[in-house]
């Protein structure tokens, strides 16, 4: 393999688009269940939003958030709205865009990890109990739905659900 250029990645993703077609045609003549194609069309999805992210730094087909219903999305508040908002608690949707597990100061587990919400990152604290339930859900670039809670020394996770 060579060096990367546009040519070559567009090709790539052309033979992505090719699969995605293949799998509609096996939907549509009932070799594939619809259940089954929306499963194979998301890891396809993943496939090129994860060529562009390595290769470009951003997203260009396509966004994990285009797997959020758009009245879910624009329901979720972004990282500009928590920012700019007041102490509260806000239900986001957002991607994992990094993840700094610590120790607290009584030997458990805890992380600081950034959400991309939409618009921005938000940095969020996750303490060892929400931690605990929640650290197999929180993987680097997962789309996840959550409820953080604002307070004047910044924000913390209180829920966490995966969006597959």
């Amino acid at each position: 393999e060579g060096p990367i250029t546009p040519q070559s990645l567009r090709q790539e993703i052309d033979q992505y688009h090719g699969i995605l077609a293949d799998i509609d045609a096996d939907v549509a003549a009932g070799a594939m269940s619809h259940a089954a194609g929306r499963q194979a069309k998301l890891g396809v999805w993943d496939d090129i939003m994860g060529l562009e992210r390595e290769l470009l730094g951003i997203h260009i087909s396509a966004t994990p958030f285009d797997r959020v219903p758009v009245d879910v999305l624009g329901e979720c508040a972004t990282a500009d709205t928590v920012e700019d908002g007041g102490e509260g608690d806000y239900t986001i949707v957002a991607t994992v865009s990094k993840i700094t597990q610590r120790t607290d100061k009584n030997g458990r587990s805890m992380a600081f990890v950034s959400l991309f919400a939409q618009t921005t990152d938000l940095d969020v604290v996750v303490f060892s109990d929400q931690w605990e339930k929640y650290h197999r859900d929180i993987r680097q670039y997962g789309l996840v739905l959550a409820v953080v809670r604002k307070t004047d020394r910044g924000c913390q996770l209180k829920v966490l659900q995966p969006v597959s």
